[in-house]
Formats: structure tokens, sequence, C-alpha cells
């Protein structure tokens, strides 16, 4: 008989994740290459604010650190996250609740960019690992292949960007 897994709502970390899609006529796209996405792992219930990883503190925070201002944000129904929306004073569409629907009825608006990107995140976890092993190591890495790209060149970029825009071959 197997164990039962460890309870992850005690143990794991909760995934913030938001993908930006465009800004007025500009479309990002997963399959052109250009969509952004940014991360924060919360931190588990003894190191998070109030001791609510998901709790309006911790999502306040990650929205401030995380989002442009100005943004247009579209999200769950989540609570935490509605009310952090408000006193940020970001605009937004009505939250999608899911246990509804994942595409608001009226307004047309939807989750699916990030639950996609969910998806496309946990299958390259999977495949790497066998299993689910999300990290900020590995979180950094997955950002920088959809942020920036994953062939050589891109990570050439990166290195260059990082170090001040100028890359150059040392004498050993």
């Amino acid at each position: 008989m197997k164990k039962p897994a460890a309870n992850l709502k005690n143990s794991g970390k909760w995934l913030w994740i938001a993908v930006d899609v465009g800004f007025r006529k500009e479309k990002l796209t997963h399959g052109a290459g250009n969509k952004r996405l940014s991360y924060r792992l919360l931190p588990r219930a003894p190191e998070a604010k109030d001791n609510m990883p998901r709790g309006l503190p911790e999502i306040k925070d990650t929205l401030a650190a995380r989002v442009r201002p100005g943004s247009f944000l579209v999200f769950d129904g989540w609570v935490a996250t509605r009310s952090a929306v408000r006193q940020l004073g970001y605009d937004c569409a009505p939250p999608v609740i899911h246990e509804t629907a994942y595409r608001d009825v009226k307004t047309g608006f939807h989750t699916n960019d990030v639950e996609s990107e969910n998806a496309r995140l946990k299958g390259w976890s999977r495949k790497r690992y066998g299993r689910l092993n999300i990290t900020v190591e590995e979180m950094d890495e997955y950002v920088f292949y959809v942020n920036v790209g994953g062939q050589m060149r891109d990570v050439m970029r990166g290195l260059a960007y990082s170090n001040g825009g100028v890359m150059r071959n040392a004498c050993l």
C-alpha cells in the first residue's frame, strides 16, 4: 500500500504567476516568442506575513513588486487578490471565477494565458526531472527561456545584459 503524499498545502510553497499578453495594440503570444512571464514562490506559512502565504499582505507585496503600475489585470476570484488589486489601484476585469467557468461569459475575459503557461511549466519540469520540481533556481531558468529564449545566442545576450551590456573575452 502506498503512503499518502505529503500535504502540499502545509509542506509546499504556492506559486504566483503573471503573464504579460500585450499593451494597447501590441499582442504578446507564446507562439511568437514574445510573451513575458513573472513569478514569485510565496513563502511557507511560518515565514509569510500573518502566517498566510496567499493572504492580503503577501499578494499585495507581490503585485507591487511584479506588476507595472497602469497594467490592466485579469485574475481569478481569490479574495486576497481582489483586495490587493483594489488597494493598489490597478484597473482590472471582473474576477474570473473558476468554479463557474474559465472565461467570464459577460466580458469574455479569461485566465487561459496563465493557466496554459502553468501547464507548460509543469510539463517542462516533469520532462526534465520525472516529477514536479519547482524551486527558485528552476523558475529563474524557465522564466529566462520564456522571456529571453533558449538558444546559445539568447544565453549570451542574457549574460551580456546582466554584465552591463558588454561581454569581452578575457585573456587567461
